[in-house]
């Protein structure tokens, strides 16, 4: 029973959960001492000179060493900060590291490279809310003078201080003085958007990209009235913060927040439309470089949420792997794309709920979806289009509704019925909205096309406004984070008892 060779499959599943659980348990750790470093070693060799059990206990062993390792070097990391001082007026210089987003009438701005009056350098990054005017840019260089504190949580169950943690966010700044300062060609190019000093190509790549960004907002404003262009700025970039907050809110209540957000289904769609129209045409490994930078630059683009993140790793794995002869598997894409985000990001594990979400919806898509279906086309007589859509939305929204009530306590009650009617469109919404910016400055073209993706984005916008007036579309529910667990034994449960009489029904 010893002798037997496990899957390859199994043994990266096993290391990717091994490695997470690493992760979790690491900073009950003070410290790990250093002979642990030989474990990982003695793994990795038996993990390719033998074929027997050990192989499966040398995984488990090697990847939560390894996470251990990585989230305490993180930890160490944050602990040996240099940090500015607290509750002090200071006179501080720094490059904006983000695009400034504006947000109920208040410019968030990010600032990197902090430095005080004397050119000392500080670790973490500051957290500026300022007047919307003057609106400041990505990479600009900026003096400000304010009292600098340090962030605090506002309830209980949501940890702000976290939050702000996973973007490196450790000081907050109110209403300061700020001053913009010329750049000098003669010194080195600033460490922006993440990227270390003297990488100036890099920095200018984001630049222009940012820029991009800002001309197809324009361009969308330009096309379509408000608020219907704040509907497509969220379907085709991500840009959540151009909804008026009344119609977010309504979209909140009605289940539909999500479509505001660039997720993998988006993604799927602009690496497909690479792949299909140029497979054949080139060769098979520009084809794969082409499409793997093409949704980078997508990702990039669209502000490199978690969500948008996850799908990125999971299409570079899902694309890659018919190149290197092997069979697609989306539990390993999924794990080994959390592994790789969680690697990068050890913080994501605690504090980033899309991130959680993200991963729920898609293991629910992986795993309830071909469970689901088969029941709803047997009992629902509906055209395929719905049927899919129902199976896809309830296959979501099982994994993720416990976790929303639990960190959000609120849930929509109307969710199924407002995906039904309106997911069918969204692709077809994205298509004819990026036809309306692209032809932009031909009229004769852009007119039809802009009749059609209005009357598109208005009736999803009527869907979310009526919908979320029903009563009781919504409701307010408190239900502890301990109790997760049980839920999600419950579902597990629930979904293994409905696969396995399913092949009895079919007798």
């Amino acid at each position: 029973m010893f002798n037997h060779p496990t899957p390859k499959s199994t043994l990266t599943t096993i290391f990717c959960l091994s490695f997470i659980s690493g992760i979790l348990l690491g900073p009950n750790f003070q410290s790990l001492p250093v002979f642990a470093l030989i474990f990982p070693i003695l793994s990795t060799t038996l993990l390719y000179l033998s074929k027997s059990r050990i192989t499966l206990y040398s995984t488990i062993i090697f990847g939560t060493i390894i996470g251990i390792i990585i989230i305490q070097q993180k930890i160490s990391i944050i602990k040996n900060y240099h940090l500015l001082p607290y509750d002090t007026t200071q006179t501080i210089t720094g490059t904006i590291l983000y695009p400034p987003e504006i947000k109920n009438n208040k410019q968030q701005i990010i600032i990197s490279n902090l430095a005080d009056e004397n050119q000392n350098q500080f670790d973490g990054n500051l957290l500026v809310l300022a007047s919307p005017f003057p609106p400041f840019q990505y990479a600009d260089n900026i003096k400000i003078i304010a009292k600098i504190t340090q962030p605090e949580n506002f309830t209980e169950d949501f940890s702000y201080t976290g939050y702000l943690s996973l973007k490196n966010i450790y000081y907050t700044a109110y209403y300061p003085k700020i001053n913009p300062i010329p750049n000098d060609p003669d010194n080195s190019p600033p460490k922006v958007g993440g990227v270390p000093e003297g990488w100036g190509g890099i920095s200018l790549f984001f630049t222009l990209l940012y820029k991009f960004r800002n001309l197809i907002l324009t361009q969308i404003n330009n096309t379509i009235p408000y608020p219907q262009s704040g509907l497509l700025a969220g379907l085709l970039l991500g840009y959540k913060n151009a909804l008026p907050t009344t119609l977010y809110d309504q979209f909140r209540i009605s289940g539909l927040t999500h479509i505001i957000v660039v997720s993998g289904f988006n993604l799927t769609i602009f690496a497909t439309l690479f792949l299909k129209n140029l497979r054949g045409q080139i060769p098979r490994i520009l084809l794969l470089i082409l499409t793997i930078l093409s949704i980078l630059i997508f990702t990039l683009l669209t502000g490199a949420e978690s969500s948008i993140v996850r799908a990125f790793f999971m299409s570079i794995i899902l694309i890659t792997a018919p190149f290197l002869s092997r069979k697609n598997n989306p539990t390993i894409a999924i794990l080994s794309a959390a592994c790789i985000m969680i690697f990068i990001n050890p913080l994501i594990l605690w504090y980033d709920a899309g991130f959680h979400l993200s991963f729920l919806a898609t293991l629910g898509l992986i795993h309830i979806s071909p469970i689901l279906s088969p029941i709803i086309k047997k009992i629902i007589p509906l055209p395929d289009s719905i049927q899919s859509t129902l199976s896809e939305t309830l296959s979501a929204m099982i994994p993720t509704t416990p976790y929303i009530a639990a960190s959000f306590h609120q849930i929509s009650l109307i969710a199924l019925i407002s995906n039904i009617l309106v997911l069918p469109l969204i692709p077809i919404t994205m298509a004819t909205g990026s036809i309306s910016i692209i032809f932009s400055l031909i009229p004769q073209i852009s007119g039809p096309i802009n009749i059609i993706t209005n009357t598109l984005l208005s009736y999803i916008i009527l869907i979310g406004q009526k919908l979320s007036q029903i009563p009781y579309s919504s409701i307010d529910i408190e239900i502890p984070k301990t109790w997760l667990f049980f839920f999600y034994l419950i579902i597990y449960i629930i979904l293994k008892s409905i696969s396995k009489f399913k092949p009895q029904s079919q007798k």
